[in-house]
């Protein structure tokens, strides 16, 4: 019998799961995550192409962004070192901008989500972001998946109006973040699934990153970093990572999922609009 089709033994309760679940009937641990457990190669790029639509097409809209304003600084005239991306330009594109929050530009807090400085500064973003989430996407649906991360980035920002008003912030670092607060809160609610390994290495990038944090905090905004990780955990806690049970919750899964693309559109339209 071929590998694929073998019943499985789930290692967060001992259960036999059948690999046509797409979870443990018992504890709820998702079959895919049972398979990255299981196999030696679980073949990452498969597993994105099948299973993280929403995460590909959102680290294509960012890249696409980042090459727009690129291209945009360059046709001004203006080198910036390792691709970088001028001051004026970001600020065009819809960078977090107190000021002009306050004044009633909100959809800043969306648009600058999206926006990067510079070619390290969007490796590593999408780097992280890939990786995060692709399980976040894999646990929860892309539908919750969408609304965890725009609404992350949105109350990181949030957060970074208040405590750091007078600061130009950009970035999609308080959306993965939010991503990390995700994960934390799956560990916290399925504590006798397989979530000890993974949450040891949440929590250990989680405090590398706000040590780095808190060493440049001149140059990385840690008020969205902290904002972003908080509202992730606190927004995924009630949540179960087992597929919509009923019509309702299918329906408010797929609610959750349009309003946080139906958020992101009205903003950069009204992005366009202002511009």
């Amino acid at each position: 019998m071929p590998t694929q089709t073998r019943t499985k033994i789930c290692r967060g309760c001992g259960a036999l799961v059948s690999p046509e679940d797409k979870a443990c009937f018992v504890c709820g641990t998702p079959v895919l995550e049972l398979q990255m457990m299981t196999q030696r190669k679980p073949g990452y790029k498969s597993m994105l192409l099948q299973h993280g639509k929403a995460t590909i097409i959102l680290f294509l809209i960012t890249v696409m962004i980042y090459l727009v304003t690129w291209v945009i600084t360059t046709a001004s005239g203006k080198s910036e070192a390792l691709m970088g991306i001028s001051i004026k330009v970001l600020n065009e594109f819809g960078d977090k901008n107190t000021p002009l929050i306050l004044k009633g530009q909100i959809w800043r807090l969306v648009t600058a989500i999206f926006l990067h400085a510079n070619l390290i500064h969007i490796f590593f973003n999408m780097f992280a972001f890939v990786q995060l989430g692709l399980l976040v996407e894999i646990y929860y649906g892309w539908e919750r998946y969408l609304f965890f991360y725009i609404f992350s980035g949105i109350f990181g920002y949030i957060a970074s109006v208040v405590f750091y008003p007078h600061a130009i912030s950009i970035g999609a670092s308080g959306a993965i973040m939010g991503l990390i607060g995700v994960l934390l809160a799956y560990c916290l609610r399925n504590r006798n699934a397989w979530t000890g390994r993974l949450a040891k290495i949440l929590i250990f990038w989680t405090v590398i990153n706000l040590i780095i944090g808190f060493n440049l905090a001149n140059l990385i905004d840690n008020a969205a970093h902290l904002g972003g990780l908080t509202s992730g955990f606190l927004m995924a806690l009630p949540f179960s990572a087992q597929p919509a049970k009923t019509l309702f919750q299918k329906r408010f899964y797929e609610f959750l999922g349009w309003a946080a693309i139906l958020l992101t559109a009205a903003s950069f339209l009204a992005l366009g609009l202002t511009r």
